[in-house]
């Protein structure tokens, strides 16, 4: 709990370090969107974090959340709203920081999963992006992020970068995957490039179900790593990113190793992540 009150507490902190050096824009965006993640992230998997990690029962979890975490959750949601706030009665310091930030990505994930033979499986991928209302009438030049998909065994389906040009624009794509383990996890990560130190943006699994017995063959369109992409906007082709630690990618975007994940992203109490979420 008192790691959670620091991380809420330090958007204040960030905006007197802002204000003392009028240079800290990144940090002052940064805080912000951490603190409403946090709130986010609280009030969707306090219980289960709790009792994660302290290991405690369900009904005391239930008690601290009713009187620790749903305070938390008010304190991030509070502490955001004054920063926008004084951001936006203070110019033209408060402005040129709001106008930075040209509103925070807000990503909105899709995966769902189908059998096409009695060993393959094909993962379609869908991530759309919208704008928070801190500046949702901000002009739009594109939202980059990274696209980071795997299985909780261990194999990679997808490393991208990717950019689109428009808030309209959409990302979509197929990833075929051979000899799946019924009972693990596909696991899609998606993170925006601009803003890395905010942590790790949005995540989503998706339990990989046996096959169902009444599933009939079709034609596999790629099966390994090697994917067919549909994408609605413009790509960028560079592979290279900080989100994954040593992790090992063929730029020809024919990736077709076994890649262990090992501390594949390190982050705080406000992302559900490897490690946390």
């Amino acid at each position: 709990m008192s790691r959670a009150l620091r991380i809420a507490w330090s958007p204040a902190i960030c905006i007197r370090d802002a204000y003392a050096s009028r240079g800290d824009t990144e940090g002052v965006v940064a805080s912000t969107v951490l603190c409403r993640e946090i709130a986010a992230q609280c009030a969707e998997n306090a219980p289960a974090l709790l009792r994660q990690v302290t290991g405690i029962g369900q009904r005391y979890a239930e008690k601290l959340w009713k009187e620790d975490v749903q305070s938390i959750v008010q304190l991030c949601e509070k502490t955001a709203r004054e920063i926008e706030h004084v951001l936006g009665r203070n110019p033209p310091f408060g402005t040129k920081v709001l106008a930075s930030a040209r509103g925070f990505p807000v990503y909105q994930l899709e995966m769902t999963m189908e059998w096409v033979d009695e060993t393959s499986v094909i993962f379609t991928i869908r991530i759309t992006c919208g704008r928070s209302k801190v500046n949702a009438d901000a002009k739009v030049r594109g939202i980059a992020f990274t696209v980071v998909a795997y299985t909780s065994d261990g194999l990679l389906l997808k490393f991208e970068v990717f950019e689109l040009s428009s808030e309209s624009a959409y990302y979509e794509t197929q990833v075929g995957l051979c000899n799946p383990i019924p009972g693990t996890t596909a696991i899609l990560e998606v993170a925006p490039e601009r803003y890395e130190i905010v942590g790790c943006g949005q995540r989503l699994e998706l339990s990989i179900s046996p096959q169902s017995s009444d599933n009939t063959c079709a034609d596999l369109p790629t099966v390994g790593s090697k994917d067919i992409k549909v994408e609605y906007g413009s790509g960028i082709d560079h592979p290279s990113s900080d989100l994954l630690n040593g992790l090992i990618v063929d730029e020809s975007d024919e990736i077709a190793n076994l890649l262990l994940f090992e501390d594949l992203v390190d982050c705080d109490i406000g992302c559900e992540t490897p490690g946390n979420k």
